[in-house]
């Protein structure tokens, strides 16, 4: 089994390599599929990541949220920790950390349950998630656990099996393109 690094690297390329247009099929795909999910529907709150560096995109689905009447939470980090604050607007993100958009407006989110739209480098079908190695989500999770974990991934980043910590925390659904993947977990 490939190592997590070897494994970031390895999608990292994969997803740098995707044509604009292919990323904006696919992640159109994704997003049509996370509107139309019981889980985005029954929600009032989305927190969500903000797309960056070819990650399948969220900004549609935030700005469809919003559209909807949803609340939406987008995180800030602050040293070690990440946090989720409410917007109004795409218009109230700058760049952040790590070059990400981050909220502008501080306004702390407060939901302990809400549809969590997570980002990764890679999962498995089992719901373990290699993220980009900071920990923030699994720190975060480890506090907020009663939050729904929506995955959102292309195909390439699914594998049958990823290397795994006990401290990891696992995603309740993976939507990529093609799939649905129910992790049970």
């Amino acid at each position: 089994m490939l190592e997590k690094q070897e494994i970031r690297n390895y999608i990292k390329n994969l997803r740098m390599q995707l044509a604009p247009s292919e990323h904006e099929a696919m992640s159109r795909m994704i997003a049509s599929k996370v509107e139309t999910s019981p889980e985005y529907r029954n929600a009032r709150c989305i927190y969500s990541y903000v797309d960056f560096g070819n990650e399948a995109a969220t900004k549609g689905i935030i700005a469809h949220a919003l559209t909807e009447g949803k609340r939406v939470a987008v995180p800030k980090v602050h040293g070690d920790r990440m946090d989720f604050y409410y917007i109004r607007s795409i218009s109230e993100l700058e760049e952040g950390c790590f070059g990400v958009l981050e909220p502008v407006v501080l306004d702390p989110a407060g939901e302990e349950e809400a549809l969590m739209l997570m980002p990764g480098v890679a999962f498995d079908e089992n719901g373990h998630r290699i993220g980009y190695g900071k920990g923030y989500y699994d720190k975060y999770l480890s506090i907020h656990e009663n939050h729904y974990k929506m995955a959102l991934a292309f195909d390439f980043q699914v594998f049958s099996e990823i290397p795994f910590e006990d401290t990891d925390i696992c995603t309740d659904e993976i939507i990529t393109e093609t799939r649905d993947i129910k992790t049970g977990k």
